[in-house]
C-alpha cells in the first residue's frame, strides 16, 4: 500500500511538472522550449539546483546554435544556481567569445551587458573565485576601463584570500607594463 501510494504521489509530483512545463512552454517563453526540450525540462523543474541537470540542458542547447535560445537559458540557470563558478565561467566565456570581433564603440551595450553580468556574477557567492576575478580583469584591460580597473581591484583584493593576490596583480602589471607605460 505505501509504494502504490508513493507512486501516486510520484504522478502528482509528474504532473505538476508536466503542467508547469506545458506553462512556460505555452506561454512567454515558448519560442524557446522545444519538443525535444521537454525531458530536460522535467529534470531543471524538478531539482532546480542540480548542476549537472543544468550542463547537460545547456550542452544540448549549444548544439544548436541558437544564442538567444542559450542565453535565456543560462541567465534561467544562474537564477536558480547562482553560487557555480564553473557555469558562470562558461557563460561569461560564451558570451564574451560573441564580441570577440566585434567594434566596442559599435556594441557598446552589448559590452556593458558582459560588464554588468561579471558585476552580478561578484556579486553572488562566485566572489571568492580568483578565476572568475582574473577573466574580469582581462575583460577590463580589454576595454581599457581604468577607473573599473581600479575600483574593482579594491573589491578583488579585499574578497580572494592573500595567496591569489599576486596572480591578480600579475594580470595588472603586465597591462600597465605592456600598455600604459608603453
Amino acid at each position: 500500500y505505501k509504494c502504490v501510494r508513493m507512486a501516486y504521489q510520484r504522478r502528482d509530483i509528474d504532473d505538476k511538472f508536466r503542467d508547469e512545463i506545458l506553462a512556460l512552454k505555452e506561454g512567454q517563453y515558448e519560442c524557446f522550449i522545444k519538443d525535444e526540450d521537454i525531458p530536460f525540462e522535467y529534470s531543471v523543474v524538478r531539482d532546480g539546483k542540480n548542476a549537472v541537470a543544468w550542463s547537460r540542458y545547456l550542452s544540448t542547447k549549444r548544439n544548436t546554435g541558437d544564442e538567444v535560445n542559450l542565453n535565456w537559458l543560462y541567465e534561467r540557470c544562474l537564477q536558480e544556481i547562482n553560487d557555480d563558478w564553473k557555469i558562470w565561467k562558461e557563460f561569461l566565456s560564451w558570451r564574451i567569445s560573441l564580441l570577440n570581433d566585434c567594434n566596442v564603440e559599435i556594441y557598446y551595450k552589448e559590452y556593458d551587458k558582459v560588464t554588468g553580468l561579471f558585476s552580478k556574477c561578484l556579486s553572488s557567492p562566485c566572489r571568492k573565485s580568483k578565476d572568475l576575478w582574473i577573466m574580469f580583469f582581462e575583460w577590463l584591460i580589454k576595454l581599457r576601463d581604468l577607473s573599473r580597473i581600479k575600483d574593482y581591484l579594491v573589491e578583488a583584493l579585499l574578497e580572494l584570500p592573500l595567496e591569489y593576490h599576486q596572480e591578480i596583480w600579475k594580470v595588472l602589471v603586465n597591462f600597465i607594463a605592456e600598455v600604459v607605460l608603453a
